[in-house]
């Protein structure tokens, strides 16, 4: 008797806490239109043709028009855009001392700017959401961090 009490208080709260999430998820789907842009180092050095480094990827970051941006996802009537902080690279678009301190890398690569506070201000502006992407399995490809 004690299991089945127990067995349907489980999937009271399992439901509760399934509504709610979907409720917090529903402006996804009003927002109907979303966009997901990648800003990574490597793919930077790629295609300008430069040999990354923290110098370089601080004048990278330092001169991202977010305004600009902001207004060109405006145009498209998206409600929401992804934006990356990162990926296998090592490099970061903020800056975060405990990774730095983490990997032991000095200078580290992340960012002085915080490129996503300042996006997620010239977005909210315009009444889009912004949400932040990290894959899970970063900085696989930085050697130097994956030491520590």
């Amino acid at each position: 008797m004690l299991e089945k009490r127990l067995a349907l208080i489980l999937s009271l709260v399992m439901l509760v806490a399934y509504g709610k999430s979907q409720e917090r998820a529903s402006w996804m789907k009003e927002a109907r239109l979303g966009i997901m842009t990648h800003y990574l180092a490597d793919w930077q050095a790629k295609t300008a043709n430069i040999k990354m480094d923290i110098v370089e990827w601080n004048k990278l970051v330092d001169n991202f028009d977010v305004e600009g941006l902001a207004d060109q996802v405006k145009s498209t009537g998206a409600g929401y855009m992804i934006f990356t902080i990162g990926q296998n690279s090592g490099y970061y678009v903020s800056p975060n001392a405990t990774y730095d301190s983490l990997t032991g890398i000095s200078p580290g690569k992340c960012s002085k700017r915080d490129l996503i506070a300042d996006l997620a201000t010239a977005l909210k502006k315009r009444h889009i959401r912004l949400i932040v992407y990290l894959p899970s399995g970063a900085p696989v490809g930085d050697e130097e961090a994956k030491k520590h």
